[in-house]
Formats: structure tokens, C-alpha cells, sequence
């Protein structure tokens, strides 16, 4: 009888082990999903920022022409 409450009570300590480590592992997952969208919306928004820099660089460059004559 000892060793069956003796491996009642692993099961038991294995189970809330395993129980923590599928929450641990499942906020992990949504931290990196988190993560790849910030990642994601930086590119998007560098893109964004580049294209306006482009933008303006023309109209300094079409200003300066106009200047000169």
C-alpha cells in the first residue's frame, strides 16, 4: 500500500508539473506571436517612413532646380 499512495502522489506532483509548463509554454507562445506582430508593424511602418522620405527628398530636389533656374 505504500507504494501505491507513494505513486499516487508522483502522478500527482508530475501532473501539476506538466499542467505548468503547458501554461508556461502557452504564454511563451503568445509572447513570440506578441512579438513577430510588433516586428511586423515596425517593417510596415520603416516602409511607410521610407517612402515619405523618398517623397520629400523629390520636392527638395525639384525645389533646388527651381531655385537654381
Amino acid at each position: 500500500q505504500p507504494e501505491t499512495a507513494l505513486r499516487a502522489a508522483i502522478v500527482a506532483v508530475l501532473d501539476v508539473a506538466r499542467q505548468g509548463l503547458e501554461e508556461h509554454r502557452g504564454r511563451l507562445r503568445q509572447a513570440l506571436d506578441d512579438g513577430v506582430k510588433d516586428l511586423d508593424g515596425l517593417a510596415t511602418l520603416s516602409s511607410e517612413l521610407q517612402a515619405k522620405r523618398q517623397f520629400f527628398d523629390k520636392i527638395v530636389k525639384d525645389l533646388r532646380k527651381f531655385c537654381q533656374g
